[in-house]
């Protein structure tokens, strides 16, 4: 379980965000901070779970992932109780190397190919490229200025 999860002020002026009522809003933020959910933006949720954590019915749980889904914000597979929040690592990259192969581990060990497929083109569409010495390929890290050449105070 991690000890926290980052959720973007942005999610407040998303379009898909605000057309959901109110249950479906609470399902997306408990979705994005419940301790099932992985630095992958996908998790095995069954749905005792999240009606235990939401003290909700069975059909107001199904009710609310449905209007998410319809809002294209989540994949879900009932048959593996597999969910993966979509746009994930826009707001939540990689860090670093170890943070990055724990993302690909993640998402590898899913069983619901939907949800693998779509975590894994989200994941290559926004994970930072690696450059020939394997680190990151953000221009501002190779910088002389980052790295103690002229210019830098260090």
């Amino acid at each position: 379980m991690r000890d926290f999860s980052k959720v973007s002020p942005q999610i407040w002026r998303s379009k898909r965000f605000g057309t959901l009522g109110d249950d479906a809003r609470m399902f997306v933020l408990y979705l994005l901070t419940c301790q099932h959910q992985s630095s992958a933006g996908c998790m095995v949720l069954p749905d005792a779970y999240a009606m235990a954590d939401l003290n909700w019915t069975g059909e107001r749980l199904q009710a609310a992932r449905q209007a998410v889904i319809d809002a294209d914000m989540l994949v879900y597979e009932g048959a593996s109780d597999e969910y993966f929040v979509r746009r994930w690592f826009q707001h939540n990259p990689p860090t670093n190397p170890k943070h990055r192969h724990g993302i690909e581990r993640l998402i590898s060990e899913l069983d619901s190919e939907a949800v693998r497929e779509a975590a894994q083109c989200e994941y290559v569409s926004c994970a930072p490229v690696q450059d020939a010495r394997g680190g990151s390929g953000n221009r501002l890290l190779r910088t002389s200025f980052i790295n103690g050449g002229k210019g830098s105070p260090f």
